[in-house]
């Protein structure tokens, strides 16, 4: 009869297997064309979805501030949500994203996930290749051992390439670090993957960006601003519907609509505007 009742009836986990299908029926663009031999490339990150003062489940920082947090295993070969998850603001997105990647995906994420070594041994150990940003002077276990680089990889901004071991208790085979040098701002990127050229483990981290800019997406033109429901079954509904409308906008377009053509479709649902008028300005058939 209504959202409110619905949000205690209605099973979650049920929207989230629907997002999954359709995400795995979305074939977008390659971010790039070097990544045609590593379909299994993804990111994970997560964004905060501001939540309200009431919603005590939710503390994220303080008593007066409440957040939900999305969970996301972004695919960079078809740059689209491949997985994901909802949680409070304060949880954890290491222990989060460990329950989406499975053994022989390659993990690209920042350094707040890197902050841990014991998470990366746990990747590593669970057959999961990783590119992962860790901090600029990191504590080793061992000197380094020296990789020498090419001409490919100074084009590409990289100015060190070794193996060491990360902290005290590093067990097995010391870690790749290849550290990449942008403007003035060195990022260090730890990686398993002895195959790959440094200057296309740099490549890898620089997409690591696409998955923000679906968060951008996702949060100003799609996602609601308000909430319909307040309990943790009801916040997961209301995200897991939004995310379910990105996707099939994105199955529409074969790719995330811009802001005017969201605007376009936003006129066509308040009566504004017509399905031919919609059609002709979006150049899509009946």
């Amino acid at each position: 009869a209504s959202f409110s009742e619905a949000q205690h009836l209605f099973e979650p986990k049920l929207l989230r297997g629907l997002i999954n299908e359709m995400c795995g029926q979305y074939k977008g663009a390659p971010t790039s064309e070097h990544f045609g031999k590593l379909p299994n490339l993804c990111a994970i990150d997560g964004t905060l979805l501001k939540a309200l003062p009431r919603m005590a489940w939710a503390l994220y920082q303080s008593d007066e501030s409440t957040a939900v947090k999305l969970h996301m295993k972004f695919n960079l070969y078809n740059t689209a949500p491949e997985d994901m998850s909802l949680s409070v603001g304060k949880a954890c997105e290491r222990k989060a994203a460990t329950k989406m990647v499975y053994p022989g995906d390659l993990v690209v994420a920042d350094r707040y996930y890197g902050l841990d070594y014991g998470w990366l041994r746990e990747l590593r150990d669970a057959e999961v290749d990783f590119v992962i940003r860790i901090r600029n002077n990191p504590k080793t276990g061992s000197d380094p051992e020296v990789l020498p680089l090419k001409e490919a990889d100074h084009q590409a901004g990289v100015i060190s390439d070794q193996r060491i071991k990360l902290g005290d208790h590093w067990e097995g085979e010391p870690v790749r670090v290849v550290s990449v040098k942008v403007e003035d701002k060195v990022f260090k990127i730890a990686t398993n993957r002895l195959d790959l050229p440094a200057e296309m483990i740099a490549l890898i981290y620089r997409h690591r960006w696409q998955v923000e800019m679906f968060f951008k997406w996702f949060k100003t033109l799609v996602g609601s601003r308000h909430w319909f429901a307040e309990s943790p079954e009801g916040a997961q509904i209301q995200v897991y519907l939004s995310l379910i409308a990105a996707m099939l906008l994105m199955l529409a377009f074969g790719r995330a609509p811009r802001k005017r053509e969201m605007e376009m479709i936003h006129f066509y649902l308040s009566g504004w505007a017509s399905l031919e008028e919609l059609c002709s300005k979006l150049k899509i058939q009946q």
